[in-house]
């Protein structure tokens, strides 16, 4: 059983500054990378501060921009890494304290797990790559759209104003070419007039 103070969904959600629906959906991505949670006799989550702190881990990657998926199983690696790293440290201080120099077993032990480490590490690699690259190809075609969008848009606009510019200019000309006309032709009938 863990130790501490135990946080229920709520408390949680407002020390994180998110809604109790935004965490469970967090929790629930969490799970799937292989993250465990304690629940009560209801079923309900009980978080402790270890799993705040991953909560808020989370939270940064998340607003970072990395996808809900990819943070958890991001988060997940990290956590298990840490894990074994404390496991492995701890057998190295029993051995130190017990002034006793490593067998045969607790070196293959030790290299078997750095192997999977690098095995674990090429295979998030393998996974996580592909994934990030979509990502960033997605978001840059969206921009990319955007901005076509928005020039499209300037581009029409300076269009309309053209036009209307223009309509305004011939509307002008057009004025006064019918105001030269009609001084042309009071002129001649004054004339006309003028020498009866």
């Amino acid at each position: 059983m863990e130790n501490g103070k135990i946080y229920w969904s709520r408390e949680v959600a407002t020390l994180l500054g998110i809604g109790d629906s935004t965490l469970r959906k967090w929790c629930l991505e969490l799970e799937k990378a292989g993250y465990a949670f304690v629940r009560d006799e209801n079923d309900k989550r009980a978080f402790f501060d270890k799993d705040v702190l991953a909560l808020r881990d989370m939270q940064i990657l998340i607003r970072k921009g990395i996808t809900l998926e990819n943070a958890a199983i991001s988060l997940q690696t990290r956590l298990k890494q840490k894990e074994q790293a404390a496991i492995v440290l701890s057998g190295l201080e029993d051995n130190s304290r017990s002034d006793q120099a490593f067998t045969k077993t607790d070196l293959i032990a030790k290299n078997e797990f750095l192997e999977y480490q690098q095995a674990f590490f090429e295979q998030l690699e393998f996974q996580l790559l592909p994934k990030i690259r979509n990502e960033i190809k997605q978001e840059l075609e969206l921009k990319f759209e955007e901005k076509i969008t928005r020039l499209e848009r300037l581009l029409q606009d300076s269009v309309e104003r053209r036009d209307a510019l223009l309509m305004d200019t011939l509307r002008k000309i057009q004025e006064e070419t019918q105001r030269q006309i009609a001084t042309a032709q009071e002129t001649k009938k004054k004339r006309f007039w003028g020498l009866f």
